[in-house]
């Protein structure tokens, strides 16, 4: 999870110093601009302390449904931009794959009740 969250930092500063060479600045957002952005990655409402929120299974779904939302994204927007700009969303996208395919070989290795690597338990 770490590793994703820098992966992130990544994809900001990537897009900032894009947006930099366009001639545009970075701005804070404000409050609804916010909740509208973050709504539309995170549709899903997970309650505070709920068995949801604390279940990692349903955490790695919820993250593979957002990473999907990231790669349609910028696969959408890769075809309405510029070669430059192109470019820099289908790295983006690949990323986001990348994180998608492993959150997914983590949800395997949960779902399948501790087999990992080759290994199966024998006892229960």
């Amino acid at each position: 999870m770490k590793g994703l969250s820098e992966d992130e930092k990544e994809h900001a500063r990537i897009l900032t110093a894009e947006l930099k060479v366009l001639g545009g600045s970075v701005k804070a957002p404000s409050k609804d601009m916010l909740d509208k952005g973050l709504a539309e990655i995170f549709p899903e409402k997970v309650r505070k302390n709920s068995i949801e929120a604390k279940d990692a299974i349903s955490a790695l779904k919820l993250g593979i449904r957002t990473e999907q939302r990231s790669i349609d994204f910028y696969s959408k927007n890769a075809t309405k931009a510029d070669e430059k700009l192109k470019r820099i969303f289908n790295k983006l996208e690949k990323m986001e794959r990348g994180h998608k395919e492993m959150l997914e070989e983590n949800l395997k290795y949960l779902e399948d009740d501790g087999s990992w690597y080759g290994y199966v338990p024998f006892l229960d």
